[in-house]
Protein backbone atom coordinates (compact mmCIF):
# COMPACT_ATOMS: atom_id res chain seq x y z
CA UNK A 1 0.00 0.00 0.00
CA UNK A 2 2.92 2.48 0.57
CA UNK A 3 4.55 1.49 -2.28
CA UNK A 4 1.80 2.40 -4.36
CA UNK A 5 1.45 5.56 -2.65
CA UNK A 6 5.10 6.77 -3.44
CA UNK A 7 4.03 5.78 -6.94
CA UNK A 8 1.20 8.22 -7.29
CA UNK A 9 3.24 10.81 -5.50
CA UNK A 10 6.15 10.44 -7.79
CA UNK A 11 3.61 10.23 -10.69
CA UNK A 12 2.11 13.74 -9.36
CA UNK A 13 5.30 15.04 -9.30
CA UNK A 14 6.58 14.51 -12.76
CA UNK A 15 2.98 15.65 -14.24
CA UNK A 16 3.30 18.92 -12.00
CA UNK A 17 7.08 18.76 -13.69
CA UNK A 18 5.90 18.57 -17.03
CA UNK A 19 3.45 21.27 -16.56
CA UNK A 20 5.52 23.79 -14.75
CA UNK A 21 8.21 23.34 -17.78
CA UNK A 22 5.52 23.95 -20.45
CA UNK A 23 4.03 27.33 -18.18
CA UNK A 24 7.50 28.59 -18.01
CA UNK A 25 7.86 27.74 -21.97
CA UNK A 26 5.03 29.50 -22.75
CA UNK A 27 5.63 32.81 -20.83
CA UNK A 28 9.18 32.87 -22.40
CA UNK A 29 7.19 32.89 -26.00
CA UNK A 30 4.94 35.65 -24.73
CA UNK A 31 8.06 37.34 -24.11
CA UNK A 32 10.11 36.79 -27.56
CA UNK A 33 6.66 37.28 -29.16
CA UNK A 34 6.15 40.88 -30.58
CA UNK A 35 2.86 40.20 -32.34
CA UNK A 36 2.49 43.79 -34.01
CA UNK A 37 6.21 44.19 -34.99
CA UNK A 38 6.14 40.54 -36.14
CA UNK A 39 2.96 41.32 -38.24
CA UNK A 40 4.21 44.66 -39.83
CA UNK A 41 8.07 43.57 -40.44
CA UNK A 42 6.95 40.58 -42.44
CA UNK A 43 4.25 42.66 -44.60
CA UNK A 44 6.64 45.33 -45.20
CA UNK A 45 9.58 42.41 -46.64
CA UNK A 46 6.77 40.98 -48.78
CA UNK A 47 5.82 43.98 -50.09
CA UNK A 48 9.37 45.64 -50.97
CA UNK A 49 10.29 41.76 -52.51
CA UNK A 50 7.19 40.53 -54.29
CA UNK A 51 5.02 43.86 -54.74
CA UNK A 52 2.73 42.25 -53.24
CA UNK A 53 -0.12 42.49 -49.97
CA UNK A 54 0.08 40.54 -47.17
CA UNK A 55 -2.90 40.72 -45.05
CA UNK A 56 -2.98 38.66 -41.75
CA UNK A 57 -6.45 39.39 -39.90
CA UNK A 58 -5.43 39.78 -35.71
CA UNK A 59 -1.92 39.19 -36.54
CA UNK A 60 0.23 36.94 -34.08
CA UNK A 61 -1.17 34.78 -30.92
CA UNK A 62 0.21 32.29 -28.63
CA UNK A 63 -1.65 28.81 -29.39
CA UNK A 64 -1.28 25.44 -26.81
CA UNK A 65 -2.91 22.91 -29.10
CA UNK A 66 -2.26 20.89 -30.83
CA UNK A 67 1.03 22.31 -29.67
CA UNK A 68 2.82 25.23 -28.34
CA UNK A 69 3.08 28.21 -31.00
CA UNK A 70 1.84 30.78 -32.88
CA UNK A 71 -1.45 31.02 -34.89
CA UNK A 72 -2.83 33.21 -37.18
CA UNK A 73 -6.38 33.94 -38.58
CA UNK A 74 -6.94 34.67 -42.14
CA UNK A 75 -4.38 35.26 -44.26
CA UNK A 76 -4.27 36.82 -47.66
CA UNK A 77 -1.56 37.56 -50.84
CA UNK A 78 -2.49 39.57 -53.42
CA UNK A 79 -1.40 39.13 -57.02
CA UNK A 80 1.65 41.32 -58.05
CA UNK A 81 0.65 45.54 -58.22
CA UNK A 82 -0.29 46.54 -61.36
CA UNK A 83 -1.67 42.99 -62.60
CA UNK A 84 -4.73 42.99 -64.68
CA UNK A 85 -5.82 40.01 -62.25
CA UNK A 86 -7.31 41.38 -59.45
CA UNK A 87 -8.10 39.43 -55.80
CA UNK A 88 -5.53 36.72 -53.41
CA UNK A 89 -2.97 34.91 -55.02
CA UNK A 90 -2.98 32.55 -52.24
CA UNK A 91 -5.16 32.85 -49.27
CA UNK A 92 -5.55 30.68 -46.05
CA UNK A 93 -8.20 30.02 -42.85
CA UNK A 94 -5.55 29.68 -40.71
CA UNK A 95 -2.21 28.66 -39.80
CA UNK A 96 -0.29 26.79 -36.72
CA UNK A 97 3.25 26.82 -36.19
CA UNK A 98 5.32 25.13 -33.33
CA UNK A 99 7.93 25.91 -32.14
CA UNK A 100 10.78 24.16 -30.28
CA UNK A 101 10.50 24.55 -26.60
CA UNK A 102 14.51 23.86 -25.52
CA UNK A 103 15.71 26.61 -27.30
CA UNK A 104 13.26 29.01 -25.93
CA UNK A 105 15.24 29.30 -22.55
CA UNK A 106 18.17 30.05 -25.02
CA UNK A 107 16.18 32.84 -26.28
CA UNK A 108 15.64 31.33 -29.41
CA UNK A 109 12.99 30.99 -31.49
CA UNK A 110 13.14 27.78 -33.81
CA UNK A 111 10.09 26.79 -35.61
CA UNK A 112 9.43 22.78 -36.43
CA UNK A 113 5.82 21.90 -37.96
CA UNK A 114 3.60 24.82 -40.15
CA UNK A 115 0.16 23.11 -40.00
CA UNK A 116 -1.88 25.15 -43.04
CA UNK A 117 -6.08 25.02 -43.42
CA UNK A 118 -8.33 25.90 -46.23
CA UNK A 119 -4.98 26.74 -48.53
CA UNK A 120 -6.51 28.53 -51.47
CA UNK A 121 -4.03 29.28 -54.83
CA UNK A 122 -4.63 30.28 -58.11
CA UNK A 123 -2.46 30.03 -61.16
CA UNK A 124 -2.55 31.28 -64.06
CA UNK A 125 -0.86 30.91 -67.51
CA UNK A 126 -1.42 33.57 -70.31
CA UNK A 127 -2.11 33.09 -74.01
CA UNK A 128 1.14 35.02 -74.29
CA UNK A 129 2.91 31.82 -72.20
CA UNK A 130 3.53 34.18 -69.34
CA UNK A 131 2.57 33.38 -65.50
CA UNK A 132 1.00 35.41 -62.46
CA UNK A 133 3.94 34.27 -60.48
CA UNK A 134 6.67 34.47 -62.63
CA UNK A 135 8.19 37.49 -61.16
CA UNK A 136 7.91 35.45 -57.84
CA UNK A 137 10.89 32.94 -59.27
CA UNK A 138 12.87 35.20 -60.81
CA UNK A 139 16.78 35.15 -59.46
CA UNK A 140 19.07 37.84 -58.77
CA UNK A 141 22.36 36.53 -59.25
CA UNK A 142 23.56 38.39 -56.62
CA UNK A 143 21.28 37.57 -53.83
CA UNK A 144 22.22 34.68 -51.56
CA UNK A 145 20.88 31.49 -51.60
CA UNK A 146 17.24 31.34 -49.43
CA UNK A 147 17.67 29.28 -46.22
CA UNK A 148 15.10 27.45 -44.63
CA UNK A 149 14.39 24.68 -42.11
CA UNK A 150 10.96 23.49 -41.38
CA UNK A 151 10.40 20.32 -39.05
CA UNK A 152 7.54 19.59 -41.25
CA UNK A 153 4.33 20.72 -42.99
CA UNK A 154 0.68 19.88 -43.04
CA UNK A 155 -2.17 20.64 -45.25
CA UNK A 156 -5.82 20.12 -44.70
CA UNK A 157 -8.61 21.39 -46.87
CA UNK A 158 -6.60 23.19 -49.70
CA UNK A 159 -7.47 23.83 -52.85
CA UNK A 160 -4.79 25.13 -55.73
CA UNK A 161 -6.53 25.83 -59.42
CA UNK A 162 -4.26 25.88 -62.75
CA UNK A 163 -5.85 28.35 -65.39
CA UNK A 164 -3.88 27.79 -69.17
CA UNK A 165 -5.62 30.86 -71.51
CA UNK A 166 -3.78 29.60 -73.65
CA UNK A 167 -4.72 25.95 -73.73
CA UNK A 168 -8.66 27.07 -72.60
CA UNK A 169 -8.12 24.90 -69.28
CA UNK A 170 -8.80 24.96 -66.24
CA UNK A 171 -7.83 22.16 -63.47
CA UNK A 172 -8.09 22.26 -59.65
CA UNK A 173 -6.55 20.46 -56.74
CA UNK A 174 -7.98 19.78 -53.58
CA UNK A 175 -6.01 18.46 -51.45
CA UNK A 176 -7.78 16.74 -48.34
CA UNK A 177 -4.43 16.19 -46.33
CA UNK A 178 -0.83 16.40 -46.98
CA UNK A 179 2.03 15.88 -44.45
CA UNK A 180 5.65 16.37 -45.58
CA UNK A 181 8.43 15.52 -43.17
CA UNK A 182 11.63 17.48 -42.46
CA UNK A 183 11.85 20.27 -45.38
CA UNK A 184 15.24 22.39 -45.67
CA UNK A 185 17.91 22.79 -48.00
CA UNK A 186 18.85 19.40 -47.55
CA UNK A 187 16.65 16.84 -45.69
CA UNK A 188 14.95 13.68 -46.14
CA UNK A 189 11.12 12.35 -45.19
CA UNK A 190 7.90 10.89 -45.74
CA UNK A 191 5.38 12.83 -47.78
CA UNK A 192 1.54 11.59 -48.08
CA UNK A 193 -1.07 13.32 -49.95
CA UNK A 194 -4.75 12.10 -50.26
CA UNK A 195 -6.39 14.78 -53.28
CA UNK A 196 -8.99 14.90 -55.72
CA UNK A 197 -8.12 16.28 -59.17
CA UNK A 198 -10.93 18.17 -61.52
CA UNK A 199 -10.23 19.02 -64.72
CA UNK A 200 -12.72 21.53 -67.05
CA UNK A 201 -12.85 24.69 -69.32
CA UNK A 202 -12.98 27.99 -68.28
CA UNK A 203 -16.04 27.93 -69.53
CA UNK A 204 -17.55 25.41 -68.12
CA UNK A 205 -18.01 24.97 -63.94
CA UNK A 206 -16.43 22.45 -61.96
CA UNK A 207 -18.04 19.73 -61.15
CA UNK A 208 -17.84 17.79 -57.86
CA UNK A 209 -18.86 14.40 -58.94
CA UNK A 210 -16.61 14.66 -62.23
CA UNK A 211 -13.08 13.94 -60.42
CA UNK A 212 -10.61 11.65 -59.99
CA UNK A 213 -8.92 10.44 -56.38
CA UNK A 214 -5.08 10.13 -55.81
CA UNK A 215 -3.31 8.73 -52.98
CA UNK A 216 0.66 9.30 -53.29
CA UNK A 217 3.20 8.30 -50.62
CA UNK A 218 6.53 8.08 -51.00
CA UNK A 219 10.00 8.61 -49.14
CA UNK A 220 12.52 11.33 -50.18
CA UNK A 221 16.02 12.91 -49.85
CA UNK A 222 17.47 15.90 -51.25
CA UNK A 223 20.02 18.48 -51.69
CA UNK A 224 19.33 21.52 -53.11
CA UNK A 225 22.86 23.35 -53.08
CA UNK A 226 24.01 19.69 -55.23
CA UNK A 227 21.08 19.71 -56.79
CA UNK A 228 20.60 16.39 -56.01
CA UNK A 229 17.13 14.49 -55.58
CA UNK A 230 16.32 10.92 -54.62
CA UNK A 231 12.98 9.24 -54.28
CA UNK A 232 11.85 5.43 -52.50
CA UNK A 233 9.21 3.65 -52.30
CA UNK A 234 6.72 5.94 -54.38
CA UNK A 235 3.21 4.42 -54.83
CA UNK A 236 1.17 7.12 -56.99
CA UNK A 237 -2.75 5.43 -57.21
CA UNK A 238 -5.57 7.37 -59.34
CA UNK A 239 -9.00 6.51 -59.39
CA UNK A 240 -12.19 8.34 -60.60
CA UNK A 241 -14.82 9.34 -58.96
CA UNK A 242 -17.71 7.02 -61.03
CA UNK A 243 -14.71 4.05 -61.66
CA UNK A 244 -15.51 4.43 -65.69
CA UNK A 245 -12.12 5.05 -66.01
CA UNK A 246 -10.55 2.27 -64.11
CA UNK A 247 -7.83 2.39 -61.95
CA UNK A 248 -4.33 3.31 -62.28
CA UNK A 249 -1.20 2.64 -59.92
CA UNK A 250 2.52 3.77 -60.45
CA UNK A 251 4.92 2.04 -58.16
CA UNK A 252 8.43 3.46 -58.14
CA UNK A 253 11.35 1.97 -56.01
CA UNK A 254 13.87 3.95 -55.84
CA UNK A 255 14.60 7.42 -58.41
CA UNK A 256 17.53 9.02 -57.99
CA UNK A 257 18.63 12.32 -59.96
CA UNK A 258 21.88 14.16 -60.02
CA UNK A 259 22.89 17.12 -62.24
CA UNK A 260 24.73 14.58 -64.92
CA UNK A 261 22.86 11.54 -64.66
CA UNK A 262 18.96 10.21 -63.74
CA UNK A 263 18.90 6.57 -62.39
CA UNK A 264 15.79 4.68 -62.02
CA UNK A 265 14.91 1.50 -60.71
CA UNK A 266 12.37 -0.13 -62.28
CA UNK A 267 8.82 1.47 -62.40
CA UNK A 268 5.54 -0.73 -62.49
CA UNK A 269 2.85 1.21 -63.94
CA UNK A 270 -0.45 -0.92 -64.22
CA UNK A 271 -4.51 -0.37 -65.00
CA UNK A 272 -7.40 -2.20 -64.26
CA UNK A 273 -11.05 -1.14 -65.78
CA UNK A 274 -14.25 -2.89 -65.49
CA UNK A 275 -17.21 -1.37 -67.56
CA UNK A 276 -20.78 -1.96 -69.62
CA UNK A 277 -20.64 -1.63 -73.17
CA UNK A 278 -24.10 -0.31 -73.74
CA UNK A 279 -23.12 1.36 -77.52
CA UNK A 280 -26.89 1.58 -79.18
CA UNK A 281 -25.69 -1.14 -82.03
CA UNK A 282 -24.89 -3.59 -79.02
CA UNK A 283 -26.56 -5.22 -76.22
CA UNK A 284 -25.05 -4.33 -72.95
CA UNK A 285 -21.74 -6.13 -72.51
CA UNK A 286 -19.17 -6.23 -69.23
CA UNK A 287 -15.53 -5.62 -70.90
CA UNK A 288 -12.40 -6.07 -68.13
CA UNK A 289 -9.31 -4.41 -69.41
CA UNK A 290 -5.74 -4.65 -67.53
CA UNK A 291 -2.38 -2.79 -68.89
CA UNK A 292 0.88 -3.25 -67.19
CA UNK A 293 3.77 -1.42 -67.71
CA UNK A 294 7.45 -2.07 -66.20
CA UNK A 295 10.36 0.01 -67.14
CA UNK A 296 13.96 -1.24 -66.16
CA UNK A 297 17.42 -0.34 -66.57
CA UNK A 298 16.86 3.64 -66.86
CA UNK A 299 19.78 6.02 -66.99
CA UNK A 300 20.00 9.74 -68.10
CA UNK A 301 23.14 11.23 -68.93
CA UNK A 302 24.07 14.60 -70.57
CA UNK A 303 20.33 14.94 -71.81
CA UNK A 304 20.20 11.51 -73.63
CA UNK A 305 18.14 8.99 -71.75
CA UNK A 306 18.18 4.97 -71.57
CA UNK A 307 16.19 2.48 -71.14
CA UNK A 308 16.77 -0.77 -70.94
CA UNK A 309 13.81 -2.61 -71.08
CA UNK A 310 9.80 -1.24 -71.94
CA UNK A 311 7.93 -4.07 -70.88
CA UNK A 312 3.92 -3.47 -71.82
CA UNK A 313 1.50 -6.32 -71.08
CA UNK A 314 -1.86 -6.36 -71.22
CA UNK A 315 -5.36 -8.51 -71.49
CA UNK A 316 -8.91 -7.62 -72.03
CA UNK A 317 -12.27 -9.37 -72.26
CA UNK A 318 -15.55 -8.93 -73.63
CA UNK A 319 -18.12 -12.19 -72.94
CA UNK A 320 -16.55 -14.46 -74.83
CA UNK A 321 -13.82 -12.74 -76.61
CA UNK A 322 -10.19 -12.42 -74.93
CA UNK A 323 -6.67 -10.47 -76.15
CA UNK A 324 -3.76 -10.42 -74.69
CA UNK A 325 -0.81 -8.69 -75.63
CA UNK A 326 3.04 -8.23 -74.24
CA UNK A 327 5.60 -6.38 -75.65
CA UNK A 328 8.87 -5.37 -74.83
CA UNK A 329 11.65 -3.03 -75.81
CA UNK A 330 14.86 -0.98 -75.40
CA UNK A 331 14.67 2.81 -75.84
CA UNK A 332 17.26 5.66 -76.46
CA UNK A 333 15.90 9.23 -76.50
CA UNK A 334 17.67 11.91 -77.41
CA UNK A 335 16.02 15.30 -75.21
CA UNK A 336 18.17 17.67 -76.95
CA UNK A 337 16.89 16.85 -81.00
CA UNK A 338 14.11 15.13 -79.78
CA UNK A 339 14.70 11.94 -81.14
CA UNK A 340 13.57 8.83 -79.71
CA UNK A 341 14.64 4.83 -80.92
CA UNK A 342 13.25 1.58 -80.06
CA UNK A 343 15.18 -0.74 -82.33
CA UNK A 344 13.94 -4.10 -81.33
CA UNK A 345 10.48 -4.58 -80.20
CA UNK A 346 9.22 -7.65 -79.91
CA UNK A 347 5.25 -8.43 -79.29
CA UNK A 348 2.47 -11.29 -79.57
CA UNK A 349 -1.13 -10.64 -79.46
CA UNK A 350 -3.49 -13.65 -78.49
CA UNK A 351 -6.78 -13.37 -79.81
CA UNK A 352 -9.29 -16.18 -78.15
CA UNK A 353 -12.84 -16.95 -79.25
CA UNK A 354 -14.77 -20.13 -79.36
CA UNK A 355 -15.87 -19.53 -82.78
CA UNK A 356 -12.68 -19.55 -84.40
CA UNK A 357 -11.84 -22.25 -85.94
CA UNK A 358 -8.09 -22.88 -84.34
CA UNK A 359 -9.99 -21.23 -81.46
CA UNK A 360 -7.61 -18.43 -81.21
CA UNK A 361 -4.71 -16.91 -83.03
CA UNK A 362 -1.65 -16.04 -81.99
CA UNK A 363 0.18 -13.46 -84.08
CA UNK A 364 4.09 -12.61 -83.18
CA UNK A 365 5.37 -9.16 -84.01
CA UNK A 366 8.58 -7.73 -84.61
CA UNK A 367 9.39 -3.70 -85.51
CA UNK A 368 12.24 -0.77 -85.60
CA UNK A 369 10.57 2.38 -84.43
CA UNK A 370 12.12 5.77 -84.96
CA UNK A 371 10.69 8.91 -84.28
CA UNK A 372 11.64 12.06 -84.96
CA UNK A 373 9.20 14.06 -82.33
CA UNK A 374 10.44 18.00 -83.40
CA UNK A 375 8.76 17.42 -86.48
CA UNK A 376 6.22 14.78 -85.70
CA UNK A 377 7.45 11.76 -88.59
CA UNK A 378 7.25 8.48 -87.26
CA UNK A 379 8.62 5.67 -88.98
CA UNK A 380 8.31 1.93 -88.61
CA UNK A 381 9.16 -1.34 -89.75
CA UNK A 382 6.98 -4.01 -89.12
CA UNK A 383 7.06 -7.95 -89.65
CA UNK A 384 5.00 -10.70 -88.30
CA UNK A 385 4.07 -14.63 -89.00
CA UNK A 386 0.56 -15.82 -88.87
CA UNK A 387 0.75 -19.58 -88.72
CA UNK A 388 2.76 -20.18 -92.17
CA UNK A 389 2.14 -16.65 -93.49
CA UNK A 390 4.42 -13.80 -93.23
CA UNK A 391 3.80 -10.41 -93.40
CA UNK A 392 6.25 -7.47 -93.96
CA UNK A 393 5.09 -3.92 -93.21
CA UNK A 394 6.84 0.18 -93.30
CA UNK A 395 4.80 2.47 -92.29
CA UNK A 396 5.72 6.31 -91.82
CA UNK A 397 3.34 9.05 -90.24
CA UNK A 398 4.34 12.67 -91.87
CA UNK A 399 2.04 14.19 -89.35
CA UNK A 400 -0.53 13.81 -87.07
CA UNK A 401 -3.10 16.54 -87.18
CA UNK A 402 -4.19 15.77 -89.69
CA UNK A 403 -3.05 12.51 -90.02
CA UNK A 404 -0.69 11.77 -92.94
CA UNK A 405 0.45 8.01 -93.19
CA UNK A 406 1.60 5.74 -95.91
CA UNK A 407 1.42 2.13 -95.56
CA UNK A 408 3.23 -0.57 -97.87
CA UNK A 409 2.40 -4.02 -96.66
CA UNK A 410 3.42 -7.31 -98.27
CA UNK A 411 2.16 -11.23 -97.19
CA UNK A 412 3.64 -14.18 -99.23
CA UNK A 413 0.31 -16.12 -98.71
CA UNK A 414 -2.91 -16.14 -96.33
CA UNK A 415 -5.59 -18.66 -95.94
CA UNK A 416 -8.79 -16.45 -94.62
CA UNK A 417 -10.63 -19.62 -94.11
CA UNK A 418 -8.57 -21.04 -91.46
CA UNK A 419 -9.50 -17.68 -89.14
CA UNK A 420 -13.47 -17.08 -89.89
CA UNK A 421 -16.13 -18.59 -88.10
CA UNK A 422 -17.87 -21.46 -90.02
CA UNK A 423 -20.44 -19.94 -92.50
CA UNK A 424 -23.39 -22.05 -90.28
CA UNK A 425 -22.37 -20.44 -86.92
CA UNK A 426 -22.04 -16.80 -89.08
CA UNK A 427 -25.74 -17.62 -90.29
CA UNK A 428 -27.19 -18.24 -87.22
CA UNK A 429 -25.60 -15.42 -85.24
CA UNK A 430 -26.71 -13.20 -87.85
CA UNK A 431 -30.21 -14.56 -87.82
CA UNK A 432 -30.41 -14.05 -83.84
CA UNK A 433 -33.53 -12.10 -82.83
CA UNK A 434 -31.50 -10.25 -79.94
CA UNK A 435 -28.60 -8.76 -81.93
CA UNK A 436 -29.50 -5.83 -83.47
CA UNK A 437 -28.03 -5.01 -87.18
CA UNK A 438 -25.00 -3.10 -87.38
CA UNK A 439 -24.78 -0.62 -89.99
CA UNK A 440 -22.00 -1.09 -92.81
CA UNK A 441 -18.65 1.09 -92.28
CA UNK A 442 -19.13 4.54 -93.60
CA UNK A 443 -16.03 5.69 -95.25
CA UNK A 444 -17.14 9.51 -94.94
CA UNK A 445 -15.98 8.98 -91.20
CA UNK A 446 -12.28 9.08 -92.43
CA UNK A 447 -13.07 12.62 -94.04
CA UNK A 448 -10.23 14.77 -93.45
CA UNK A 449 -7.59 12.27 -93.20
CA UNK A 450 -4.36 11.39 -95.76
CA UNK A 451 -3.77 8.01 -95.86
CA UNK A 452 -2.10 6.16 -98.72
CA UNK A 453 -0.88 2.36 -99.20
CA UNK A 454 -0.64 -0.53 -100.26
CA UNK A 455 -1.71 -3.90 -99.30
CA UNK A 456 0.15 -7.14 -101.54
CA UNK A 457 -0.80 -10.69 -101.03
CA UNK A 458 1.13 -13.34 -103.25
CA UNK A 459 -1.41 -15.98 -102.64
CA UNK A 460 -4.95 -14.96 -100.54
CA UNK A 461 -7.64 -17.98 -99.97
CA UNK A 462 -10.74 -16.99 -99.07
CA UNK A 463 -14.55 -19.36 -98.93
CA UNK A 464 -12.48 -21.74 -101.21
CA UNK A 465 -11.32 -19.50 -103.60
CA UNK A 466 -7.45 -19.00 -104.36
CA UNK A 467 -5.72 -15.86 -106.11
CA UNK A 468 -2.48 -15.55 -106.97
CA UNK A 469 -0.63 -11.88 -107.05
CA UNK A 470 -3.36 -9.75 -105.52
CA UNK A 471 -2.52 -6.49 -104.33
CA UNK A 472 -5.44 -3.85 -103.23
CA UNK A 473 -4.31 -0.15 -103.05
CA UNK A 474 -5.85 2.82 -100.74
CA UNK A 475 -5.96 6.38 -100.37
CA UNK A 476 -7.91 9.21 -98.66
CA UNK A 477 -6.61 12.40 -99.09
CA UNK A 478 -8.70 14.62 -97.32
CA UNK A 479 -11.72 13.08 -98.44
CA UNK A 480 -13.69 9.80 -98.37
CA UNK A 481 -11.34 7.43 -99.25
CA UNK A 482 -10.90 5.53 -102.38
CA UNK A 483 -11.65 2.20 -102.49
CA UNK A 484 -10.49 0.68 -105.84
CA UNK A 485 -11.88 -2.98 -106.70
CA UNK A 486 -9.47 -5.76 -105.92
CA UNK A 487 -6.72 -6.40 -108.22
CA UNK A 488 -5.89 -9.83 -109.10
CA UNK A 489 -3.06 -10.70 -111.46
CA UNK A 490 -3.33 -14.37 -113.34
Amino acid sequence: MRSHKKLLKLIVIICAGILVFFIAAAMLLATLLDSDKLKSDLVQIVRDKTHRTLKIEGGFSLAFFPSLGLKTGKTSLSEKEGSKDQGALVSLENAHIAVAIMPLFRKQLVFTTIELTGLRGNIVRYADGTTNIDDLFAKNPNDPPARFDIGGLALSNATLTYLDEKARSLISLHILKLDAGHLANNAEGKLKIAAKITSSTPEEPLKANNHADLQLSAQYRYDLDKKTFDVSDLLLTVKPSDNAGGTTKIEAPKVAITPTMATIEPITVSFENAFENTSQNKNSQHIEAKLSLALSQIEMSDQVLSIGTIHLSGNARAGDTSLNFNMQSPLKADLRTRIAELPTVTSEFILAHPTLPTKKITLPVTAQIHADLARLIVTADLGAQLDTSKLAASVHIARFSPLTLDIDANIDQLNLDKYLPAKSETTSSASSPSDKATPPFDPAQLKGLNINGAIKIGTLEVAGVKAHKVRFDFKAAGMPPTLPPLQKKP
